[in-house]
């Protein structure tokens, strides 16, 4: 019964989110994003860590001038997510550019593996994809909750794709593939001793290799793609390929040198916009969090 009314509880606030013109439902979650700072700030501490460790030559209070900007980012976010059933294929253009270099990258092959992380608006990649005509799936941890698992899975709910679950991914990835659909892993999440270890603000990290072994295996190219906001409140994309030659290459070498491009390539686009990047989770070795 208590489950049942979370969800309705939170599908009646995204309607009303919906109800609303874009730039309101943005004013309203930047101040979600200032109640979180000043109120309730999960995390603050990782994130603080996170940022020290990633810009050593910063002073405290500008480490604390770019916190401020990521919980106000995290309520744009919120808003956006919110406002996700009022999209389709008429208006997600709107304010979402898609530009041709990104589509001919993913005209090029039949499939296609799209590395990105939590970075900008990762949420947006699936409607972006799927209502511009590409099928796709992406790879989601599924939700401890059980009403915000519901939540999530109305809400993600668009044309032309599909949400996996990390319990059930590869058997289920192996199909997507073969189906010649495109495949959006968001892998900046700290792997431990399953991943590979690379560098990422010149220090250690370790990187899922799932994105790697799949287009090694199935001989398929990987895109890195990063999707994020500006001043006028649209979102733009940056889009390239990755390229290695398989030929000469181990597999295991491979995996390396695909997580580290991807890490290296992550990082630059950080630097630029380093509000827009999700540092509340812990991306280091975890001996920086004790």
């Amino acid at each position: 019964m208590i489950k049942k009314m979370i969800f309705k509880f939170l599908k009646l606030l995204s309607v009303a989110f919906c109800m609303l013109p874009r730039k309101m439902s943005l004013f309203l979650g930047i101040g979600i994003g200032l109640t979180l700072y000043y109120f309730i700030p999960f995390r603050r501490g990782v994130a603080l860590t996170n940022l020290k460790i990633a810009f050593p030559n910063k002073r405290k209070s500008e480490l604390e001038v770019i916190l401020k900007k990521c919980y106000k980012h995290f309520g744009l976010l919120i808003a956006d997510f919110l406002q996700l059933p009022n999209l389709n294929s008429k208006n997600i253009s709107s304010f979402i550019n898609f530009n041709d270099k990104a589509k001919n990258l993913l005209k090029r092959n039949s499939s296609n593996i799209i590395m990105t992380g939590h970075f900008g608006n990762w949420e947006l990649f699936l409607p972006m994809l799927g209502y511009n005509g590409f099928r796709s799936s992406g790879v989601a941890q599924k939700q401890k909750n059980k009403s915000g698992e519901e939540f999530f899975k109305w809400l993600r709910n668009f044309k032309n794709t599909s949400v996996i679950t990390k319990k059930n991914s590869i058997e289920a990835i192996n199909n997507i593939l073969d189906e010649k659909q495109n495949l959006v892993l968001v892998s900046d999440q700290y792997a431990g001793k399953r991943g590979t270890q690379n560098n990422f603000f010149k220090k250690q990290t370790s990187t899922p290799k799932g994105a790697a072994i799949f287009s090694f295996k199935k001989k398929i190219p990987i895109l890195l793609f990063f999707i994020y906001i500006k001043k006028d409140s649209n979102y733009y994309l940056e889009a390239k390929e990755l390229k290695i030659n398989k030929i000469k290459t181990s597999k295991k070498n491979y995996i390396e040198k695909v997580n580290q491009i991807y890490n290296d390539e992550l990082e630059n686009i950080v630097k630029k916009y380093p509000e827009q990047y999700f540092w509340f989770h812990k991306r280091f070795d975890r001996k920086f969090y004790k």
